[in-house]
């Protein structure tokens, strides 16, 4: 009996280790996401204003 708790408490713990490693990962593939989303962006906009003064000229 004593053998299926600590089995038991092993497993939790490692279910406990894996959620985090998970969330860990999820938080740093946002981070490099939100970074590429800001510089494609900002090329974008620096487009489109170019864009806008050849118009206007």
């Amino acid at each position: 009996m004593k053998n299926k708790k600590g089995q038991a408490a092993v497993e939790y713990i490692l279910l406990i280790v894996l959620g985090l490693f998970i969330v860990i990962v999820g938080f740093t593939l946002a981070f490099y996401i939100r970074n590429f989303a800001d510089a494609a962006l900002l090329s974008i906009g620096q487009s489109r204003d170019e864009v806008i003064k050849l118009l206007v000229k």
